[in-house]
């Protein structure tokens, strides 16, 4: 009897705080003791039995080992003391850990208590140690015991196994499978259920472990098979447990779909096509009964589960084919049992298969599967999730002329809201959809349709539908397909875009607001037109921007938002308008603006830092401008950079295309002789020294092919006579060493270099033809280290003389 007051003591009893338990910083709590001790009624109260399964994982080590050591003395204690009911129903549950031939489960009111051996110990050192040094198994088996214990009927076992089977873990559904299979052998206990069987493979549907479903369908067998023999057993314990009474619960259809959710949930290789074969058995024993039972009649949930596994698979398109075979035989038998028949969400899981699959051809099987929908009954005519998944589909495939189609399923969607179908309601990320598969068409027309479509979604917000509102990422999808346009008047477009948004922001329409992004795209749009005045108008929507968010401040709406204010990207852009303009006054604003940026980062705005791609474009700037000067004026830049970086100012440090710049600028001043040029040549020695200096690799980077063949340039059009064949040959030959030579460099020789010269250089590899050049013909490691990936084109100098 004491033994069962101990077993049941941990059931009610609160286990104190350990202070190891508590995290560093933490005060432990004071230990909680009872203040009386609990009765018959309290100790089978299902709720003290669930709360100490939520303890059983931080009960301290000594406590345990006192579990384990009364769990090891109980078959003394049946032996002894037979007329303990408690003990003698747990007596047959205890594992089997005696000598070879004799068996706990056959112990008997008459029969001698067995020797004691280490074996027969539920612990493998001294149980008063601090030392966790119960096994896992001998655990689980003791909280089974202490948990049956204080259960009397099916409905607390349920409440149980609902209890402990509650977590995602793999430990709590094998916990609740272990009660539920040594409930089963319980000779004047609990029964169980369909229920019961029903919660624990649930319990693995909700573990996140990939054996989930291996073993819900182990349990699923076992009740086909009527329950058998607990493995783990050997010799005399299997045949006692074989002796025992078993209660048969036939599985139903809620069992097998509890199985195809496991494997649906598992997501291993293969759990799609296990989910399939657990409907394909459910269909088998339905169809094989003549009377055809309702319990194992397939349902909504059977065939959806699987069309769920089959969709959330990582098989592609082959996963889509099997969920629209299993979607058309749902329908199939949904002729026969309505219960069976599918909904909108079954048709928008495998609509959503075919979505992400991104095969060819993926698009028109999901405008096919909406099709269908539009032709069944009223419950599964598609909504706003299928629409938007078609549209979604059509955007992605890159098929020709997808953009049209993903607006024609705009324009059914609208068609069905109009005849007053609510679930098909357009909103705003529909029509994000269609102006993204415009965007990404590369039609020429594209930024004009995209504007349509969100001229369309105003028009729907204006007739009551505030969904289709269109907010700042509409607009600013609008703005950089304009911007990606390529075609003249794609910069103004974008602009009054902008100033569209600006409007629909002054009227109320709060989501509407003008962002850093919008800004930049008009800017960025500017800076990629050729168009005359293009880099004014960049630096005016710059101006636009500061002015506009100082006049907004933090917005309007109801919460407040950073203020828009110009940043990296903002002024990087400005600066590439003004140097892709080629205009000798270019450079000169482009230097501005980063006086600018300079001015405002050292007052504290670190949203306008300059970085290395910010000096770039000032050095690109100088180098397209053509006016006198330049070379010297980019060099300084140079300098510059490199004394910021050497400051400890980072992202300013000068990089290969840094040097190339410089040395791109060293060109020939119109009006001038070769003579007069030389301090240019020196400017571009100088740099092009520096950078393929061994010491500075780490520091600048190493050089590249455009790096030999700008400063070849340099050295054709700034020298001449020996002094140009002698650099020439001298970096030809650094060129080599380094494996940098290409075909470019190549033909740049052969159409600048006298006859005779190339054919001293080339002659003896058979090169002598500007169409025979080939860095193939040549030894390999001369161009080891070339990027084989970037196609440069044909030289063609048009510098002035």
């Amino acid at each position: 009897q004491i033994l069962i007051y101990m077993f049941r003591s941990f059931a009610t009893h609160t286990t104190p705080t350990r202070p190891h338990n508590i995290r560093r910083g933490h005060r432990t709590p004071p230990a909680r003791h009872p203040t009386r001790t609990p009765s018959d009624d309290e100790t089978k109260d299902t709720r003290a039995v669930g709360s100490w399964c939520r303890r059983v994982e931080g009960m301290s080590p000594r406590r345990r080992a006192t579990a384990a050591l009364a769990a090891a003395l109980l078959p003394a204690a049946v032996a002894w003391c037979p007329p303990v009911p408690s003990a003698r129903r747990l007596a047959p549950l205890l594992p089997a850990r005696t000598t070879p031939g004799t068996s706990l489960l056959a112990v008997s009111g008459d029969a001698a208590p067995p020797d004691p051996s280490p074996s027969d110990a539920f612990f493998w050192d001294d149980p008063f140690t601090d030392v966790p040094v119960v096994s896992p198994r001998d655990s689980s088996a003791v909280s089974a015991l202490v948990s049956l214990s204080a259960v009397s009927n099916t409905e607390a076992l349920n409440a149980l196994l609902k209890e402990i089977a509650g977590g995602r873990t793999p430990a709590a559904a094998s916990r609740a499978e272990d009660v539920l299979l040594l409930a089963e052998r319980l000779v004047d206990g609990p029964v169980p259920d369909g229920a019961s069987y029903t919660i624990v493979l649930c319990g693995w549907g909700r573990s996140t472990h990939s054996l989930c479903g291996e073993c819900a369908e182990g349990l699923l067998r076992h009740m086909e098979a009527g329950g058998a023999a607990a493995d783990g057993d050997g010799g005399a314990a299997a045949a006692g447990r074989a002796e025992m009474p078993r209660r048969r619960v036939a599985p139903n259809t809620i069992h097998y779909s509890a199985v195809m959710n496991a494997w649906a949930k598992s997501r291993t290789d293969g759990s799609a096509g296990r989910a399939e074969a657990v409907l394909d058995a459910l269909e088998r024993a339905h169809d094989s009964r003549p009377d055809r039972p309702a319990e194992l009649r397939p349902n909504k949930i059977s065939y959806g589960t699987v069309i769920k596994a089959w969709a959330t698979s990582r098989g592609g398109g082959g996963a889509a084919e099997r969920a629209s075979r299993v979607l058309q035989r749902m329908e199939e038998r949904a002729g026969d049992d309505p219960s069976a028949r599918p909904d909108a969400v079954d048709y928008g899981i495998v609509i959503n298969a075919w979505a992400r699959c991104r095969e060819r051809g993926s698009a028109q099987r999901a405008q096919n599967i909406l099709d269908r929908m539009e032709r069944v009954e009223e419950s599964a005519r598609p909504g706003a999730a299928a629409f938007g998944a078609v549209i979604d589909a059509w955007a992605r495939s890159g098929e020709p002329r997808a953009a049209e189609r993903a607006e024609l399923a705009l324009d059914g969607m609208e068609r069905a809201y109009a005849a007053g179908r609510q679930e098909a309601r357009p909103h705003r990320g529909i029509y994000a959809g269609v102006i993204a598969a415009h965007a990404a068409s590369g039609d020429p027309r594209a930024p004009e349709r995209a504007l349509g479509v969100l001229r369309r979604m105003d028009r729907a917000a204006a007739e009551g539908n505030w969904d289709a509102a269109p907010d700042g990422h509409a607009f600013n999808a609008v703005i950089a397909a304009c911007a990606r346009g390529g075609v003249r008047g794609c910069a103004k477009r974008a602009e009054g875009v902008l100033a569209f948004m600006t409007e629909a922001y002054a009227a109320g329409n709060y989501g509407a607001r003008p962002s850093v992004v919008s800004f930049n795209n008009v800017i960025v749009a500017w800076s990629k037109t050729r168009e005359e005045g293009s880099a004014e108008r960049a630096e005016w929507v710059l101006r636009r921007m500061v002015a506009w968010g100082l006049e907004d401040g933090c917005g309007r709406g109801q919460t407040p938002r950073p203020p828009v204010m110009p940043n990296t990207v903002s002024f990087n852009a400005v600066i590439n308008a003004w140097a892709k303009s080629g205009r000798p006054v270019g450079a000169t604003r482009a230097e501005e603006v980063l006086s600018l940026m300079e001015r405002l980062y050292i007052e504290g705005d670190d949203h306008v830092k300059p970085s290395s791609l910010t000096f770039n474009s000032v050095l690109n700037a100088w180098a397209k401008s053509g006016a006198p000067g330049a070379a010297r004026r980019a060099e300084e830049i140079l300098l510059k950079m490199e004394a910021l970086a050497d400051a400890g100012i980072c992202g300013v440090r000068p990089d290969t295309i840094s040097f190339n710049t410089v040395i791109d600028a060293c060109r020939p001043v119109p009006g001038t002789s070769r003579g007069d040029d030389s301090h240019i040549l020196d400017i571009a020695r100088r740099t092009f020294e520096k950078i393929v200096d061994l010491s500075n690799r780490e520091k600048f980077g190493r050089p590249d092919s455009v790096t030999y063949s700008t400063f070849l340039n340099a050295c054709f059009f700034l020298s001449s006579g020996k002094e140009q064949e002698a650099m020439v040959r001298k970096v030809f030959k650094r060129c080599c060493d380094d494996g940098l030579l290409d075909n470019f460099i190549l033909r740049q020789l052969r159409r600048q270099l006298r006859l005779e010269m190339f054919r001293e250089m080339f002659g003896k590899y058979k090169m002598i033809g500007v169409e025979g050049l080939s860095v193939k013909k040549l030894p390999p490691k001369w161009s080891r280290n070339v990027e084989l990936r970037r196609v440069r084109k044909n030289p063609k100098i048009s510098w002035p003389r």
